[in-house]
This record gives C-alpha cells, structure tokens and sequence, in this order.
C-alpha cells in the first residue's frame, strides 16, 4: 500500500505543477516543555524549515527559550494550560478544562499559562487547545485572553468572527490504544486527498498543515518524517505561521 499511495501522491504534485501552483505547507509540532534529544532531532530534522512549537505552559522549562534563540525559524504557541484531561468519560473528548467551566475563569487560567511562557522567555503567537478541542466556551475565553489566532484540526469546533485560524491536517501518529506511527501509506495518502481538494476546487493557496509530537516519535517515525520532508522541500512551499495568518 505504502508504494501504491507515494504514486498517487507524486501522481498528484504533478498535476499541481501541471497547472502552474505549488502547494503551501505548514508545520506544527506539540506538547514541548522544554529541551531534550529528542527535541534537538525535531530541530536537526527541521534544518531551516519554519516549525510553529506547541509548548504546555505547566512546567515549562527556561532552557528551551535559551536553545531557541539560536532558533529563529520557530513560532512559539500556548499549548493549553497543563495538558491534564479534565473530563469524565460521559463527557466527550478530552480537554483541559471542565465541559461546565465558563469563560472568564478560563481565560484566567489561560492569562495565567501565557505568563508562564512569558517569564520563560517564550512570546506565544497563537493558541493551540490540547487534542485540538476547540469549543464555544474556549474561543470566549481566548477573545477575553487577548488571543485572536488559533490552531486546531482540519476545521473541527466553532471558530468567529475576529478569529485567524490555521489548522493541521496531516498526523504522522494514531492515537487510539497509544500514540504510534500511522503508517507511511495513510501519510502519503492523508496529503494527496488534502491536496486533491483543494485543486479541484481552486483553492490553491489554502495551506495544509502537517501535526508532530516529538517526543512521541519511534525511529520509524522518524526515518519517515525525515525522507518526508526530503520530498516536499522541493514540491511544496513550507511557509511560518505568522507569515499565513498575515496573508
């Protein structure tokens, strides 16, 4: 299936360069605290790519705003508050807050994380809510918060007016049961169909974004993430955060 799917995939960037566009790429990786090997392959991996870095605000470490000085390629977003599930089962999906939380609390605690990354030495660009649980009551609270940018998942959850929002699209990792790689074949194929839509429907500039988790990543992950980007270096344009939601 894996060499199946990279056909369509190169099948479908030429249909892209066939018609005079390249697709605009994004990246996002997530749950950071704080230097580690780890984290320093996802910078070796990166080279000069832009790299937008979900950082959980709660023990948040002053040694990655030191190592990202070096950096000046990533963009720095709230990952939350803690990254602690606050939800019963009976409840839907996971979240950092209570479903019964209202906004002006949740903003506090959100002003709260957000100076947490600030006496880090981090500047937080955008929000991005762990598990990519968007909801009324978190973008009030953000509104309130002073956030106006916001990262989730391929549109999933209400945004508004006011609101700059860039979601990913494409997870190396399946979470069910345990966060593992997806598998090179779903990869190759979550992109073509993203990429497929938006040429058939002219949306040539709409950027697809791609979602990691460093510290979550096998060697197999890895290996792929590193040939993955080797590939759309040269068929796509990766482009920052901020330079997209400015656009």
């Amino acid at each position: 299936m894996s060499l199946f799917a990279q056909i369509r995939l190169h099948r479908e960037l030429a249909r892209w360069h066939e018609s005079g566009h390249r697709p605009v790429l994004w990246w996002r990786d997530d749950d950071a605290r704080g230097t580690s090997p780890a984290f320093e392959r996802l910078l070796e991996v990166a080279q000069d790519l832009p790299l937008s870095l979900g950082v959980i605000p709660q023990g948040v470490s002053p040694t990655l705003a030191a190592r990202l000085a070096r950096t000046p390629s990533v963009t720095i977003a709230q990952h939350g508050i803690d990254h602690l599930n606050r939800r019963q089962p009976a409840e839907g999906p996971a979240a950092d807050y209570t479903s019964a939380v209202a906004p002006g609390p949740l903003a506090r605690r959100i002003l709260a994380g957000r100076d947490a990354l600030d006496q880090a030495g981090l500047d937080p660009v955008f929000f991005t809510p762990p598990w990519n649980r968007v909801e009324p009551v978190l973008i009030e609270a953000l509104a309130i918060a002073g956030y106006f940018a916001l990262s989730g998942w391929n549109g999933e959850g209400p945004t508004s007016l006011g609101f700059q929002r860039l979601d990913a699209h494409v997870d190396l990792l399946r979470w069910k049961g345990g966060p593992r790689f997806r598998g090179s074949g779903r990869v190759y194929e979550d992109l073509r169909r993203h990429l497929a839509e938006r040429r058939r429907s002219g949306a040539f500039t709409r950027p697809i974004g791609l979602l990691t988790h460093h510290l979550d990543h096998d060697e197999e992950t890895w290996s792929f993430l590193e040939g993955f980007l080797g590939l759309l270096r040269g068929e796509a344009e990766f482009r920052g955060f901020g330079e997209l939601i400015a656009n």
